[in-house]
């Protein structure tokens, strides 16, 4: 801008001083010019009246016109009406030329007084010419011309463009340092302006724009300055309701990914990032390897602005995939969810109903037959009779013992995240002795030894007797039904940290390492035969898990398959004492 306004004042000024400068060299080249026709005419009147006078001057014109170069300062030459040259002052080179083909030698014939400047052609010197018809004493007629080389004016001309260009530079140099002062001073309240357009622009919108230049920039600075706060606060505003959807997308639990009609990616919550781990970003939705499993889904339904719902795998998750399309904004809204956990308990649940059901029906099945034959009357000795009843009281035993361990499961299942809030006294030494005597029939059965290294601790902590004799006698009954004869069952706790840990290990058969995973769902044993010689219905682990969660406990299992099986229990306590 500064530059342009300099450019500016120099060329008016550099145009004006050049124009004026002109404008006043023509006027006097005009003015000496019409000084010499007004003193050439006073000659022609002189010459005019010595040729009407003098009968005999056409015999002597070569003599007069010196006379009268001498008197008048001009060049004096007389010319034949037919264009041929009489006389000349200066010397009769003239004599050979001839005048008819002049434009002023033609208006001078027919009596009209003319003349011209031209430069000469040897000197280059301006010269002025003036032709005039006079009569002579005998009623001829001759032509006079009288010319004079200009010199004044050709060196007024080099002296004056010599003044006028020193002055053009001596003005220049001023007008460049003036232009500078007075554009900088013009030009700073619209520099103030840009400097604050060009911070608001990198999104500094506290720049203050107020000017005192007390004229038409002072109020758009103003005007501007306000238009800025008005701004700032809806920017503000904006940047919050911005920042309060970009917080509830990112708390969603299910991924949020906003694209436009051709495929670049507008938006994308911090669940998608995470659950896809997307560490690089870039604006090509179809450049995401991650996403390459929904890329032909998503790029049809964008050629043909069509909704979809589908489910995917990939891996071990379960994705749920659906879009919408908001057509204002010729954009489409695609929602990720991860349903591996609910197709997991669907799964779960089938199970457990399957399970439950089988594990139900087979006490029932085998009371209900006995009950038949007894009423059929098929039972006639009182021995057999007494073996049945003795079927039928295992079995319901059996049956009571599966519906309390079921609303014992679902007890826990319902407070799990309310736990035992009441705090225990307890003694490890004495408690998990009588624990060892509950089970002492099985260990001899199978000719077990149960080596034990407990430490005498009395613990404050939300686990109760019952508890321990819950947890520790499930853990013990499989290690005893998954133990080899004659082997060993090595049973050992420590208080550390604040924690309170247990170790109960067999050398059993182990638990193979695809298996380890689901001992502790409901129903499940690693034997697939319900036949099997060992007994069970598979709650007693997940009845122990639950009961551990809900002392905010831990329970995890190392096993190798045909070497034995480990439980790891670890449960934060009060205090050890």
């Amino acid at each position: 801008m500064k530059k342009k306004i300099l450019l500016i004042c120099f060329t008016l000024i550099l145009s004006s001083i050049f124009t004026v400068s002109i404008i006043f060299y023509n006027m006097i080249q005009h003015n000496y010019v019409e000084s010499i026709l007004a003193n050439a005419n006073s000659n022609i009147r002189l010459i005019q009246l010595i040729l009407s006078e003098n009968k005999h001057t056409d015999k002597y014109l070569f003599k007069l016109s010196q006379s009268l170069a001498q008197k008048t300062g001009f060049r004096v030459t007389f010319i034949r009406l037919d264009g041929i040259p009489l006389a000349d002052s200066n010397d009769n080179s003239i004599l050979f030329e001839n005048f008819q083909s002049i434009p002023g030698f033609q208006m001078a014939n027919k009596n009209i007084v003319s003349h011209s400047v031209e430069k000469h052609p040897a000197t280059k010197i301006p010269e002025i010419k003036i032709f005039t018809k006079l009569p002579l004493y005998n009623k001829k007629s001759t032509i006079l011309m009288l010319s004079k080389k200009l010199n004044f004016l050709e060196d007024f001309r080099k002296k004056f463009f010599l003044t006028i260009f020193t002055g053009i530079f001596i003005s220049g140099v001023l007008s460049i340092f003036l232009s500078i002062y007075f554009t900088t001073w013009a030009t700073k309240p619209i520099t103030q302006l840009t400097n604050a357009v060009r911070e608001i622009s990198q999104g500094n919108f506290y720049s203050k724009i107020l000017l005192h230049s007390h004229d038409e920039l002072e109020e758009l600075s103003e005007t501007f300055y306000h238009m800025n706060q008005k701004i700032q606060n809806l920017l503000q505003d904006i940047q919050n309701k911005v920042r309060n959807l970009q917080n509830i997308l990112d708390n969603l639990s299910e991924g949020i990914v906003v694209l436009d009609l051709g495929g670049s990616l507008i938006l994308m919550n911090q669940f998608t990032k995470s659950e896809f781990e997307i560490i690089h970003s870039s604006d090509d939705f179809f450049s995401y390897s991650n996403f390459s499993f929904c890329h032909k889904e998503v790029r049809q339904s964008l050629l043909r602005k069509q909704t979809f719902e589908f489910k995917k795998k990939l891996g071990k998750k379960i994705y749920k995939l659906h879009n919408h399309f908001i057509e204002e904004n010729k954009q489409m809204i695609l929602v990720i969810q991860n349903i591996t956990e609910l197709e997991q308990n669907e799964e779960l649940r089938r199970e457990f109903i399957s399970n439950a059901s089988h594990e139900l029906k087979t006490p029932l099945t085998i009371i209900s037959g006995f009950i038949e034959t007894i009423k059929l009357g098929h039972v006639q000795e009182k021995a057999q009779l007494s073996r049945i009843l003795d079927i039928i009281e295992l079995e319901t035993k059996r049956l009571n013992k599966l519906v309390n361990n079921l609303l014992h499961l679902s007890h826990l299942e319902k407070n799990i995240s309310q736990g035992d809030k009441k705090i225990h006294r307890l003694s490890l030494f004495k408690i998990i002795p009588q624990i060892k005597d509950l089970y002492q029939p099985l260990l001899e059965e199978k000719s077990i030894i149960l080596d034990m290294n407990i430490a005498d601790n009395l613990l404050q902590s939300p686990i109760s007797e019952e508890f321990l004799y819950i947890v520790l006698g499930n853990l013990l009954e499989n290690a005893i039904k998954y133990s080899k004869p004659q082997s060993k069952i090595i049973l050992s706790s420590e208080i550390r940290n604040s924690n309170f840990y247990l170790k109960l290990q067999d050398f059993g058969c182990g638990i193979p390492e695809e298996e380890q995973e689901k001992i502790f769902q409901r129903f499940y044993r690693v034997d697939p035969s319900r036949n099997s010689k060992i007994k069970g219905n598979g709650l007693g682990l997940s009845i122990v898990k639950k009961m551990i969660e809900n002392v905010n406990g831990n329970i995890s299992v190392e096993s190798i398959f045909g070497k034995g099986s480990t439980f790891f229990i670890s449960i934060p306590i009060s205090q050890r004492s």
